[in-house]
């Protein structure tokens, strides 16, 4: 090899890590709200059940999901099965769970906020996951959950204040 090829590799060598440092710095102007339901709760006949033994898999089995996705910011209703649905990513992020009313539309406009900088999980119900999910795309795209169903993640891509949402199954 010649000197100048061998000095050139090393000029290439010494100046990808700046690159890579750089490209880490650039913020992403791509964010994503995920928006899902409880998990499947416990039938003990009062208001505010836990989640049952397929609950608690379902919860975790999110917080597998979305381990790496970025999250920086955890909502929560006040209730035990939604708390608990978002408990373990919570635990596992070390990010603590912020609890929101969903009839208070101010936080709909604090969800469009955030995720303007941050990626966000939104922990709600049959109704109202929907129903934030269309305020904040602007649409009445989406309906109320089946009373059986849990495993439906909304998903709002926010770029550049323009949303895009889509529904998965986990």
């Amino acid at each position: 090899m010649s000197k100048i090829t061998i000095l050139v590799f090393i000029s290439m060598v010494s100046f990808l890590p700046m690159c890579t440092k750089y490209k880490k710095t650039i913020p992403s102007s791509e964010h994503i709200i995920y928006l899902v339901r409880h998990a499947e709760k416990a039938d003990d006949g009062t208001k505010d059940p836990p989640l049952n033994l397929e609950g608690e898999k379902r919860a975790k089995n999110l917080s597998n999901l979305l381990e790496n996705k970025g999250i920086t910011k955890i909502y929560s209703t006040n209730y035990k099965r939604t708390m608990n649905t978002a408990l373990p990513l919570s635990n596992l992020l070390k990010i603590p769970t912020e609890i929101y009313d969903p009839r208070d539309t101010s936080f709909y406009n604090k969800i469009r906020k955030d995720a303007q900088t941050n990626n966000v999980l939104v922990v709600g119900h049959s109704n109202t996951t929907p129903s934030l999910t269309n305020y904040i795309i602007g649409q009445d795209k989406y309906r109320d959950l089946e009373e059986s169903t849990y495993n439906q993640i909304f998903l709002i891509k926010v770029i550049n204040n323009t949303y895009q949402s889509s529904i998965e199954f986990f």
